[in-house]
């Protein structure tokens, strides 16, 4: 009786074994992958200090067209939203090391306003010396070694608008809001930078299939100072 205890032990110690070798042969590749792809993005966040990047983003009942301009201590951001009936709302941003200044025009009517606040550090992790920090390269890998997504996510190699890119599909993704409708994510990094691409969220309701979509533009070292200067004709 207690042989075949210890034989029946034994079977259940060597499956065990078994599954939490395939779990590593799945992880550890996907694990890896992630953290290469997000320590490039991370690399870039904090070396360059001259980036001029591009965002279309078509959703449910609006579409936006975003920019963002970095040249040394001077980050502008300029956003247009048009809605699905037609109303558009438009944001221009200043970070300065020592002030933010934001204009926006919105149903004909134009308002400046200034923010005498120290600017937070445009760094990939928060530093000791640091009181706060933000980013602007989108990182969609971040931590995802460490998320479900190590586990419950699907990666191809595919092509995308040019790019050799991974396919990344999670529903687990950290980085990303999800719809409360959503079905499926696929983003699309590209392979050799770490930058996303494209984004294509599926969301399903009333049984109608939409799509979410987020388009990606980088360019490095081509901002100039006329980029980041503010309007004269502003309020």
């Amino acid at each position: 009786m207690e042989k075949k205890k210890m034989k029946l032990w034994k079977k259940i110690l060597i499956i065990l074994l078994v599954i939490f070798l395939v779990f590593l042969v799945i992880t550890i590749p996907k694990a890896m992958l992630f953290t290469e792809l997000s320590t490039k993005v991370s690399n870039l966040e904090d070396t360059k200090q001259n980036i001029h990047i591009k965002m279309e983003v078509h959703q449910t009942g609006y579409q936006s067209h975003i920019e963002r301009y970095i040249k040394d201590d001077v980050d502008k951001l300029v956003m247009e939203r048009t809605n699905i009936d037609g109303n558009t709302f438009k944001l221009m941003q200043f970070i300065y090391p020592e002030k933010r200044v934001l204009y926006i025009e919105q149903n004909g009517e134009k308002t400046k306003n200034v923010y005498e606040e120290e600017a937070p550090v445009r760094s990939s992790v928060l530093k000791e010396d640091m009181t706060s920090s933000y980013t602007t390269i989108a990182n969609y890998t971040l931590g995802l070694a460490f998320s479900p997504a190590v586990i419950f996510s699907n990666i191809h190699t595919v092509e995308m608008d040019g790019k050799e890119c991974y396919e990344i599909s999670t529903m687990y993704n950290p980085n990303y809001i999800y719809d409360e409708d959503s079905k499926d994510l696929k983003i699309y990094i590209e392979k050799d930078s770490g930058l996303p691409v494209k984004v294509i969220e599926t969301i399903e309701e009333n049984g109608e299939k939409t799509q979410n979509t987020i388009t990606y533009e980088y360019e490095f070292d081509c901002v100039t100072d006329e980029d980041v200067a503010e309007p004269e004709d502003r309020p």
